[in-house]
C-alpha cells in the first residue's frame, strides 16, 4: 500500500463531498456544512488550511431516510467505490454516518486496526434537544459516559506511559466486557436511544457533540444559504454567523500557530 501524504487528504475529501452532493440530489435530500467545514467556508471559502476532515449536518428525517437507503445499498456510485457506513454496522464504532472512499484505508491513533475504514467525511444528525439546561445536561452527560466506554473498548495498544504497565489487564477487561455484550455497537445503540424528542425549538448534535455548545435555535436553520467551498457551493444555515459564534466565539480570528494541527492518523491507498 502507498501512504497518502498529508497534502493529498483534502483533495480526497473534496471528491467525497462532491460525490455526496450528487447522491443527495439524486435522492432529493439536503445536507449542510457544519463545524470546521462551515467555519472553513466562511473564513477561507474552503478548507481551513490545516484541516483534514469534512463535517456535515442532516435533519432527523434525512437521518432516517439515509438509514433506509443504506440498508438497500450502502454504495452511492455504480463502481461501488464510495460507501456510506451507518450506525449499527458490524465493526463500525460511531453513532453517525461516514461516507468513505473504499480505495483508501485510514488508521486512527490508538484505535484497533480492525475498526479502520477508508478516508471519510462525517455526517451528523441535527436532533431535537431539550430547551433548558436542567434536562439537556443530564442527556449530554449520559452521551459522554457511553462515549468514554466506547473509547476504552476500541482502544488499541494502551501505549501511553501511564497505561503501558497495565495494558495486559486493560485488554482483559475489554474482552470481559465484550463477553457480557458491552461492545462498541452496544455503546452506539445506547447513544442513539437518547435521541427521543419529536419536536423542540432547540436542535443540535446529541449523537457526537463536540461540547455543550453544540446546540442551536431551530429557527437559525429554517432557511439556508449557499456558501463557497473550494470550487463549488454548498448549503449552510441562514444564521451561520450565530452558529459559528456559538461554537467558536470570535471565529474569524485565527488560532495560535501551535494549535493549527491535523489529526493523528496514517492513511494509505488500497491497491
Amino acid at each position: 500500500m502507498k501512504q497518502i501524504e498529508s497534502n493529498e487528504i483534502q483533495p480526497i475529501l473534496l471528491n467525497l463531498l462532491k460525490q455526496f452532493k450528487k447522491y443527495a440530489t439524486q435522492h432529493e435530500f439536503e445536507f449542510l456544512l457544519c463545524g470546521g467545514s462551515l467555519l472553513g467556508a466562511v473564513r477561507h471559502e474552503g478548507f481551513i488550511p490545516w484541516d483534514d476532515d469534512i463535517d456535515l449536518h442532516i435533519t432527523k428525517d434525512t437521518f432516517e431516510k439515509l438509514m433506509a437507503l443504506t440498508k438497500e445499498n450502502p454504495y452511492i456510485d455504480e463502481e461501488k467505490r464510495y460507501k456510506i457506513i451507518a450506525p449499527g454496522n458490524k465493526d463500525y464504532i460511531y453513532p453517525y454516518f461516514k461516507l468513505i472512499d473504499t480505495k483508501t484505508i485510514l488508521y486512527e491513533e490508538n484505535i484497533k486496526k480492525r475498526y479502520a475504514v477508508g478516508v471519510w467525511i462525517d455526517i451528523f444528525c441535527l436532533s431535537y434537544l431539550p430547551e433548558n439546561d436542567e434536562e439537556y445536561l443530564p442527556l449530554f452527560n449520559k452521551q459522554q459516559h457511553y462515549k468514554k466506554i466506547n473509547k476504552f473498548l476500541i482502544a488499541g495498544d494502551f501505549a501511553s506511559p501511564a497505561l503501558r504497565f497495565f495494558s495486559p489487564i486493560l485488554r482483559l477487561i475489554q474482552k470481559l466486557l465484550n463477553v457480557f455484550g458491552i461492545t462498541s455497537s452496544w455503546c452506539s445503540k445506547k447513544i442513539l436511544s437518547l435521541d427521543t424528542l419529536k419536536s423542540s425549538n432547540i436542535i443540535g448534535n446529541i449523537h457526537w457533540p463536540s461540547s455543550t455548545r453544540d446546540r442551536f435555535e431551530k429557527n437559525w436553520f429554517d432557511r439556508t444559504v449557499e456558501l463557497q467551498f473550494e470550487d463549488d457551493v454548498y448549503l449552510a444555515p441562514i444564521e451561520y454567523d450565530k452558529v459559528l459564534k456559538t461554537l467558536y466565539g470570535d471565529y474569524m480570528k485565527l488560532p495560535p500557530e501551535k494549535d493549527r494541527v491535523m489529526h493523528s492518523f496514517e492513511a494509505y491507498y488500497v491497491e
